[in-house]
């Protein structure tokens, strides 16, 4: 499966929202994003379901894909594109549950952070890896120092699948990112910590667009 076009995947966390997660999300596809991770980690299938299900029809009426982070039967209760796979489940058994329940042309990613990992996924039935973090994280602080335009680079070089960057993506940092080798790239603190999400999006996918090819 091909990314959705601009690949930019803005990844959902109401506990760091600053606009309900519905308004959030409304103004981003309205921006032009057409990816999203719902990522709600502390609720259960039932209740990531419920309150997943206007996202998810907000996504449809968009033409977004629509992905569930973790939680397969959430995902399918709300007839999701695909899913995320953190580390903890990224492994082949899981990803063959996610097809298996969406059926073969379902989406299926799965989180990165070293060589090891990134190998690991080459070898995976997945359409993209996430890695992190570019950038020193503003939804994980203290989660890393970043990786470094040269070391993203050896890390991009190793990857047999499309690579998404996560952490630290803002505007003015996402060209530099982007020419070390990345397919495309996740937010998800810029925007859920801005009171205009609209306009961090549109600001991302300009500097997408205008940044220079790999």
């Amino acid at each position: 499966m091909s990314l959705p076009e601009p690949p930019l995947l803005l990844i959902t966390d109401r506990s760091q929202a600053l606009l309900p997660l519905h308004e959030i999300v409304r103004q981003v596809l309205e921006a032009g994003c057409r990816w999203l991770l719902l990522r709600e980690k502390d609720l259960d299938s039932e209740t990531l379901a419920a309150f997943g299900k206007p996202l998810a029809q907000a996504a449809r009426d968009s033409g977004a894909k629509f992905l569930v982070s973790a939680d397969v039967e959430a995902a399918v209760a709300l007839k999701a594109d695909g899913v995320h796979l953190p580390r903890r489940r990224a492994f082949a058994d899981a990803v063959s549950e996610v097809r298996n329940a969406l059926g073969p042309e379902a989406m299926v990613g799965v989180s990165t952070h070293n060589p090891a990992e990134i190998r690991e996924a080459n070898e995976l039935a997945i359409d993209y890896m996430t890695l992190s973090p570019i950038y020193p994280s503003l939804s994980k602080p203290g989660y890393g120092s970043g990786l470094g335009a040269e070391t993203l680079r050896q890390y991009c070089a190793l990857a047999q699948k499309p690579v998404i960057g996560l952490g630290g993506i803002t505007p003015d940092r996402l060209t530099n990112a982007l020419t070390c080798g990345l397919s495309g790239l996740a937010v998800l603190g810029a925007v859920m910590q801005s009171v205009e999400p609209r306009l961090e999006i549109a600001a991302m996918i300009e500097g997408m667009q205008s940044a220079p090819a790999n």
